[in-house]
C-alpha cells in the first residue's frame, strides 16, 4: 500500500511539474503573440498614415486633377469638364507580415479613381457642384517596408 501511495505521490508531482512547464511554454507564447500583435498594429498605424499622404500626392498631382482638367467645346457650342479624383471614402489599407528578413511588412493600398464631369454653356460656367462621376477605375498599390520606411 506504501509502494502504491509513493507511486501516486511521484506521479502527481510530476504532472504538476509537466503541468507548471508547459503553462510557462504558453505563457511565454501568449507575450510573444501579443508583442507580435502590437507591431503590427503599429506598422498599420504608420501605414495608414503613409497611404494618407499617398493619397493627398496623388489627387494633387494627378495628370487630370481639378487644377487641370480637360475642357473641350462640344459640336453644339457648349462645353464640357472631365477631371479625375480618389474618393477618400473608398480607400483601404492593409498590412501584413512578409517571410522576407529584408522586408518584414507588406501594404496595401486600395482604392477608386473616380472621372468626373460636367457641362455648361461657357468655359467659366462649371459649378463643382454639378459634376457626376461618369466612371470609376479600382486601384490596388503595393508597397514594402524596408530600412524604417514605407517605399
Amino acid at each position: 500500500m506504501n509502494s502504491m501511495k509513493r507511486t501516486f505521490q511521484v506521479v502527481t508531482v510530476l504532472a504538476s511539474f509537466l503541468m507548471l512547464m508547459f503553462s510557462g511554454i504558453a505563457f511565454a507564447a501568449s507575450v510573444t503573440a501579443t508583442e507580435v500583435d502590437k507591431d503590427l498594429a503599429v506598422q498599420h498605424q504608420n501605414f495608414s498614415r503613409f497611404a494618407e499622404s499617398k493619397i493627398k500626392q496623388l489627387n494633387r498631382n494627378h495628370r487630370y486633377a481639378h487644377s487641370r482638367m480637360v475642357i473641350t467645346r462640344q459640336a453644339n457650342g457648349t462645353y464640357k469638364a472631365r477631371y479625375h479624383r480618389i474618393n477618400g471614402s473608398t480607400v483601404k489599407a492593409k498590412v501584413r507580415r512578409s517571410k522576407s528578413k529584408d522586408i518584414p511588412y507588406v501594404g496595401i493600398l486600395s482604392y477608386r479613381e473616380e472621372i468626373l464631369e460636367s457641362s455648361a454653356t461657357d468655359m467659366d460656367g462649371f459649378d463643382d457642384s454639378l459634376f457626376a462621376v461618369v466612371e470609376v477605375i479600382p486601384n490596388r498599390q503595393i508597397f514594402s517596408y524596408q530600412g524604417g520606411t514605407w517605399k
